[in-house]
């Protein structure tokens, strides 16, 4: 039984099509972690929103604070 090998001496180049299929393969990955993304945004904004509504409020008692002086 023989078996033959066969050293390829030239360097590989990276063609289009590899290229290609990379960015495909590195774009379909960056979707499927992009489940995370959505309850993030969500708490974000619920943060965002909250703090905006206390702010609004404590400036509103502030300025009522300061006519009433």
């Amino acid at each position: 039984m023989s078996t033959k090998v066969t050293l390829c001496l030239e360097p590989t180049k990276v063609k289009v099509e590899d290229i290609k299929l990379y960015i495909l393969n590195a774009l379909s990955f960056g979707v499927t972690m992009m489940d995370w993304l959505e309850p993030v945004l969500k708490i974000m904004l619920l943060v965002v929103t909250i703090g905006y509504t206390a702010h609004k409020w404590w400036v509103m008692k502030k300025s009522k604070d300061e006519t009433n002086k």
